[in-house]
């Protein structure tokens, strides 16, 4: 191996390829991580980084937090072969992560790795739809009663302990979000010099 390869990752391509176009949060992720290497090269291992991400997103606010990233082992010490296609398959839980209010979103960030010893790894990355489930939250600093839901693809609007609407502690929340945009961008604007 020449020095200059150390700072490259092995020439050829990397897919992932997902065996449906949908998945329900309690089903396994199936698909086929599929190298096309234009190289012989020996990888160390072959993973999934799987990483949620919950959007949340109103009228006047905008947010994107990354969750924990699970990393799934899928092979190891593999030697690779010039122009001789490579697929894994692999079969694998979906990472659980809820959205609270309507205006959440949750996306999965698939990644998928070819480690190689001493060079940069090869990698893709892709987002499979996935349809997270809602728990939803009777909040108290709303008004609410506490009550929280089981994961649940539908979505409902009233409390069913205390009978509170939903609605309202959503509007909360939201108001509550939007509040602390407009406060974050006060703290952040330049000062004004005085002559």
């Amino acid at each position: 191996m020449s020095i200059f390869s150390r700072f490259t990752h092995p020439r050829g391509d990397l897919n992932l390829k997902f065996d449906k176009e949908s998945y329900d949060y309690n089903e396994e992720l199936t698909g086929k991580l599929i190298i096309n290497p234009k190289e012989d090269f020996q990888a160390e291992s072959l993973c999934l980084e799987m990483t949620p991400v919950e959007k949340i997103r109103t009228q006047h606010y905008e947010s994107s937090n990354d969750m924990n990233m699970v990393m799934r082992a899928l092979n190891s010490q593999i030697h690779i072969t010039r122009d001789a296609t490579f697929e894994q398959p692999f079969r694998t839980q979906i990472p659980f992560k809820s959205r609270s209010y309507p205006f959440t979103q949750v996306e999965l960030r698939v990644r998928g790795v070819v480690w190689v010893k001493e060079r940069h790894s090869l990698t893709c990355e892709l987002v499979p739809k996935v349809n997270y489930p809602y728990m939803v939250e009777c909040r108290r600093e709303f008004g609410g009663c506490g009550w929280v839901s089981e994961p649940s693809l539908s979505l409902i609007s009233e409390c069913p302990r205390c009978g509170l609407s939903l609605q309202r502690i959503w509007d909360a929340k939201e108001k509550a979000l939007e509040e602390q945009a407009r406060s974050e961008a006060r703290s952040h604007k330049p000062m004004m010099r005085r002559r």
